[in-house]
């Protein structure tokens, strides 16, 4: 088992990479005496703060003309993530497999005070459906004798 404490300090310490989160967060069970399957299923649903501006050139001139602004903040796209791990034999072995969705739920279309829609860059979602899949392996192989410390 992992504590609440533990749980909330490694998927802040990872909140960028879901599946590293996952992955640290069954290593840390099996640290804590986990021996079985373990599973672990984590939400995110970031807040998309921006803060952008750039300048307009002029075309004859080359030189900076209007500045352009975008300052907001909305929901990005959710992204669900599910990691099933199970240990073989005395534990020296484990296969994970893990999957997840990324859903479109953010906007797409956020616009400035000037009604300029904003680069697809800097919107808040991307309007894409994404799919994570993945297997992992784990074996603990014991050290060669040749290779200890006299």
């Amino acid at each position: 088992m992992v504590e609440p404490e533990a749980v909330h300090t490694i998927v802040d310490e990872r909140r960028g990479d879901l599946p590293e989160a996952a992955a640290r967060l069954v290593e840390v069970a099996n640290q804590n005496g986990g021996r079985d399957n373990i599973s672990v299923i984590l939400l995110r649903v970031p807040a998309v703060r921006r803060d952008h501006s750039h300048d307009l050139l002029d075309e004859e001139t080359g030189e900076p003309s209007t500045e352009e602004r975008w300052r907001f903040t909305r929901l990005g796209d959710a992204q669900l993530l599910a990691r099933y791990q199970a240990t073989i034999g005395e534990g020296a072995t484990s296969l994970a497999a893990f999957g997840g969705l990324k859903l479109p739920t953010g906007s797409i279309h956020v616009a400035n005070d000037d009604d300029v829609r904003a680069e697809r860059a800097l919107q808040p979602g991307t309007g894409t459906n994404d799919l994570v899949v993945g297997l992992a392996g784990r074996s603990a192989r014991p050290t060669p004798p040749s290779a200890r410390s006299p």
